[in-house]
Order: C-alpha cells, then sequence, then structure tokens
C-alpha cells in the first residue's frame, strides 16, 4: 500500500466512524469458514489416484519426517503447494524466504538450520531450476553429514515462470530445460553414506513407489511417483 500517512489515517478514521470497528457479520463469517475446508483440494493427504499429485507427495513427506522435521521451501511452483498443503504445527516446523523470493536460497538455508540445530532432520523441497543454481552447496551437507532431506520436484522446466507468463501474456515458450538425473548426480559426491536424501520426482503411475521412497532409510533415493505440472493460482 503506498499512501501519504496523513491522508491513510483520516481515511482509515472516516471508516471506523463510518463502519465500526466489528463487523457484523463476522460472526456469520467465521462460522462459514470453519464449515468448509481450508484446502483447495480437502482430502488431498488421501488422494488415490494412480498418478501421484504434488499434494499427496507433499502430505507423505510431512508424514515421512515426522512431527519434530523442520521444512525449508525454496522459491519456485513447488512452493505454492506447500503454502497450500504443508500443515506444520509448530512456529518454527516452516521456513520460506520471500525477503527476494530468490531461487535455490533454501538449498542452502536448510544447511543453515541443520547446523543450528543437528538434532532435528531438516528437509528441504526444492526444483530442479533451484538444484541446478546452487545443487553444490550438497557438498557441504555431506561433509557436514548434515540430517538433510532434499526433495526435487524435477520437472525439466522453470515451471512457476511457464505459468506466470502463460496467465499474463497467453503464451510461454522457452522454459524448459534438460531433464538432470539427480539421484546419480548426488552419488557422485558419495552422498549415499552421508544421510541425505534425494527424491527427483517425475511422472509416473505408481503412487506406492513415492511412499515407500520417501519412507526409506536415509541414503540417496529417486522418487518415481509424483507429476507436478499443475498449477495453483493464489
Amino acid at each position: 500500500m503506498v499512501a501519504e500517512l496523513v491522508d491513510f489515517a483520516r481515511q482509515l478514521r472516516e471508516h471506523v466512524e463510518r463502519e465500526g470497528l466489528r463487523s457484523p457479520r463476522g460472526r456469520a463469517l467465521a462460522d462459514q469458514l470453519r464449515a468448509t475446508s481450508p484446502f483447495d483440494v480437502p482430502e488431498f493427504a488421501d488422494d488415490d489416484r494412480p498418478q501421484l499429485a504434488p499434494h499427496r507427495a507433499i502430505a507423505d513427506l510431512e508424514r515421512a519426517a515426522g512431527p519434530d522435521a523442520r521444512f525449508v521451501w525454496d522459491i519456485g511452483e513447488h512452493m505454492l503447494f506447500a503454502l497450500h498443503y504443508l500443515t506444520a504445527r509448530r512456529p518454527d516446523a516452516f521456513t520460506l524466504h520471500l525477503g527476494f523470493g530468490s531461487m535455490a536460497s533454501g538449498i542452502a538455508g536448510a544447511i543453515g538450520q541443520a547446523i543450528g540445530d543437528p538434532s532435528r532432520r531438516v528437509v528441504c523441497i526444492c526444483g530442479d531450476g533451484g538444484m541446478q543454481m546452487a545443487g553444490m552447496e550438497l557438498l557441504v551437507a555431506a561433509r557436514e553429514r548434515l540430517p538433510i532431506v532434499y526433495a526435487v520436484f524435477n520437472e525439466a522446466r522453470y515451471n512457476m515462470v511457464h505459468h506466470g507468463t502463460q496467465q499474463l501474456y497467453g503464451r510461454a515458450v522457452g522454459w524448459e530445460t534438460p531433464w538432470i538425473d539427480f539421484e546419480a548426480w548426488a552419488r557422485s559426491f558419495g552422498v549415499a553414506g552421508a544421510g541425505i536424501f534425494i527424491a527427483a520426482i517425475l511422472p509416473s503411475s505408481h503412487a506406492e513407489v513415492a511412499k515407500k521412497n520417501l519412507r526409506a532409510a536415509p541414503g540417496v533415493h529417486q522418487l518415481q511417483a509424483v507429476e507436478a505440472q499443475a498449477s495453483i493460482s493464489t
């Protein structure tokens, strides 16, 4: 909001004098909100369609990580699903760097949180674009043997930019990237024995594969059951 402070204060006072501090419909509106699901897909955690959707992947990650995990979300299309579907119950359970909104900030931020409190697992949800920008930070995580799970929404496209330009201009071109096998990439770092889990999220028709890998022991696993092409409008 951009306004002269004096003008804003005067208009705010006039509004309060005219409408009052409390809306007469406030209680009815609150009851109406409580009567409906806060989620776009009400039963997202139990969505059992053959092709596992991003909201179900987030629910499975949260269930597998446990109540004490810290989630760090990077910037990208996956961030929108996190804002809609992550149900973190603790004030320190979800971090999103929206100051500058820089891609790949969550990849390094997860390392900082794990160093600050190594007793709690850190789950970093990021995209293939962010991993291409700052994925070499994985070397630090491996060297320090940090309890981090990196789950990579691997779409071979800058999906947030793709959908954003599509909505603004009616077309989007040139945002695809080569597909990268992040599991093989991580193995080249020697990560498998460092307690770090990387999941490259790809289209598939086998949701059970995703559930199995999300619950697997620390190491390098490739998740094969998530289609993350859908877009959420905020």
